[in-house]
């Protein structure tokens, strides 16, 4: 178990503790479209092949904006309120952690006639809380379920260009709802429109761990997935012939499973119904087949402008040797907006940034050389920089059996730089020859400095 699942795990049994109940996904939780205006008709994805839509890790991470509405009542004493804003920005954090997959899933689909894929692949989609708005109305925040339009009409007469993001209407209902929440999934109409209107808990009196999962798991539908189960207007896909069939997760021929069981525990998928966040590779490929052909990639593009962009990351001893080798970095230190990976930064929005790196060549110990180390600082294809220790000096200043001047070094480079959104930054090692090197303390950070989002 890794330490994010340790976390979560802890977060659970404090929350339960507490009194706080897991939001049930089991129910409707996605409308569907008319039929003319279906996720994708069968007949015209049959060309596709969904594997060819699996990121690899040099993938540009893709942030969609997201804006979130709380309705209160006239007195602003029902539903969640400004106090809850740090608890707001807290359950994106988790989000983002489930879309970076790194949950081990406890379910394994058996298919020996299909390719063995690697799971935990990271979606390379992040999501960015831009903004928080409150309204006070009765009507509104006792809305319920499948009609979301009066809500919409007030976010749209406050501020009309919110509608450019992504938007979650979160209401507080005195009556039973038939589900958490419910959203639409994207449409071939690269104009359709898709929101998510959630209900507030009653039993959980600041926005608890629960509801980043309900919203991760939302989003998922936002992003073109079905359910693992059957139900909830969002049953899977269980036709093996059909280019989204899910072998991962169901397996195929005389092993598969499809639908999965609804009952708890089963599996720990994030459209499984309970207490989800893992994601199974061909769910990230079925979301990025989404992102770049149907109407959810214009959240993608939408305007959005994070308060805080800034990572920072470190590595205490690298050894390697040959050609240029991209470095993945042992531990994050800072990661404000996850434009981070470990091993990439991708700029979120356009503007001007700052970078640092910085080292110390050790070549007096683990068989490193003594002849130049660079760290390369890449913008995608671009070199914009260079921390560069030179080739030790033979020199000893007269000084017995002194180590020559040069073997231990260290060395930095910063620099401000105007970039535009989606550019990757990546750091490289290398040395003269292609000799052995051994690094120590490598560090790696950066910030925005002033965004465009004009």
């Amino acid at each position: 178990m890794n330490d994010l699942d340790k976390i979560a795990k802890e977060k659970l049994k404090n929350e339960i503790k507490k009194g706080s109940k897991p939001y049930d996904e089991r129910s409707i939780c996605c409308i569907q479209e008319t039929d003319e205006k279906k996720i994708i008709k069968k007949t015209s994805r049959s060309q596709i092949n969904l594997v060819d839509f699996i990121p690899n890790a040099e993938k540009p991470i893709t942030f969609i904006c997201v804006n979130l509405h709380i309705f209160q009542d006239s007195s602003g004493q029902k539903n969640y309120n400004i106090t809850h804003k740090k608890e707001f920005k807290a359950i994106f954090d988790w989000i983002n952690g489930y879309y970076k997959n790194s949950y081990t899933p406890n379910y394994a689909g058996i298919c020996s006639t299909k390719p063995i894929l690697e799971q935990q692949i990271d979606s390379r989609i992040r999501f960015i809380l831009n903004r928080i708005e409150f309204y006070q109305d009765d009507a509104l925040c006792n809305q319920g379920a499948w009609n979301y339009l009066p809500l919409v009409n007030a976010m749209l007469q406050r501020d009309s260009s919110m509608d450019n993001q992504l938007n979650i209407f979160l209401t507080d209902p005195d009556t039973s709802q038939p589900a958490a929440g419910y959203t639409q999934f994207p449409s071939s109409n690269m104009y359709f429109k898709q929101y998510i209107h959630s209900f507030r808990n009653r039993a959980n009196p600041v926005p608890p761990f629960f509801l980043s999962q309900h919203w991760a798991h939302e989003l998922g539908h936002v992003l073109g997935l079905s359910h693992t189960y059957s139900g909830g207007g969002a049953s899977p896909i269980c036709d093996e012939t059909d280019t989204f069939f899910l072998y991962d997760v169901h397996g195929c021929g005389s092993s598969k499973t499809c639908p999965l069981p609804q009952s708890t525990g089963n599996n720990n998928n994030l459209m499984g119904g309970k207490e989800s966040w893992s994601i199974s590779t061909l769910q990230v490929a079925r979301m990025q087949y989404c992102l770049q052909n149907l109407s959810v990639s214009k959240y993608a593009n939408g305007i959005c402008c994070p308060k805080c962009v800034a990572f920072g990351a470190s590595i205490f001893r690298h050894k390697s040797q040959g050609s240029g080798t991209i470095l993945e970095y042992e531990k994050t230190l800072a990661n404000e907006s996850w434009a981070w990976d470990g091993k990439t930064f991708t700029c979120p929005v356009n503007g001007v940034y700052h970078f640092g790196v910085s080292f110390q060549k050790d070549s007096l110990i683990e068989g490193g050389t003594s002849k130049d180390v660079w760290l390369k600082l890449w913008a995608d294809s671009d070199l914009i920089g260079t921390a560069w220790s030179e080739q030790a000096d033979a020199r000893t200043g007269g000084i017995a059996n002194a180590p020559q001047a040069g073997r231990r070094d260290s060395v930095c480079f910063t620099t401000n730089i105007k970039l535009k959104k989606g550019t990757v930054i990546k750091t490289e090692v290398g040395s003269s020859n292609n000799e052995k090197r051994h690094l120590v303390d490598i560090n790696f950070n950066g910030h925005l400095l002033c965004s465009d989002c004009s």
